[in-house]
């Protein structure tokens, strides 16, 4: 007898069965609560973070899009982060243009974060499209290649903790700056 009445109710009908109940999983832990960060240092990091993710947009763009040229601007824009007073930071470029070999050019592209260490996953996207996600330490990378006429994306982020400015830091918005301009300080 379990003392439940429906696994007893199932035994009683089904006595060659085995029934086993494990324990319930024991509560999870609260995780410790978020250190105060004041408001210059959340803008510092929130800026070291899109810095962070800008430069490493340019360091992988000729892995993640071979052959294709740099683009004209990069978009930087901000997401929640995984754990609570955290976000990320998302730097984007896009070549616009045909892709004559989709997937030979991707396979170079996963070939080559293999190669780096990166954890990569390719999924496809709508009709003759494709995506690869790659993750490395607390970067993470997404190319996205919407189909052989284009265009070709390529999204970094990198991660920032700012305690309760979270919501403050998301609501600076995005903004799109040259290629050869650094990444745009954040201001609280």
């Amino acid at each position: 007898m379990t003392l439940d009445p429906f696994f007893d109710e199932f035994h009683r009908r089904q006595p060659d069965v085995r029934v086993v109940l494990l324990p319930p999983t024991a509560p999870q832990e609260t995780p410790p609560p978020a250190v105060p960060v004041d408001a210059v240092t959340a803008a510092a990091r929130a800026t070291r973070a899109r810095q962070a993710a800008r430069g490493h947009l340019e360091s992988l763009w000729v892995t993640a899009a071979p052959d294709r040229p740099v683009p004209a601007d990069v978009r930087y824009q901000w997401e929640a982060g995984d754990v609570p007073g955290t976000v990320r930071a998302t730097a984007s470029g896009r070549h616009d243009g045909a892709v004559a070999d989709l997937r030979g050019d991707l396979t170079v592209a996963r070939d080559r974060l293999l190669a780096e260490g990166w954890t990569v996953q390719a999924r496809p996207v709508g009709p003759g499209g494709a995506r690869l996600l790659a993750t490395l330490d607390e970067v993470n990378l997404e190319v996205v290649v919407w189909g052989p006429e284009g265009p070709w994306d390529v999204t970094v982020s990198a991660t920032a903790v700012v305690g309760e400015h979270s919501l403050a830091v998301r609501t600076t918005g995005a903004t799109v700056t040259p290629w050869d301009t650094p990444a745009p300080q954040v201001e609280l």
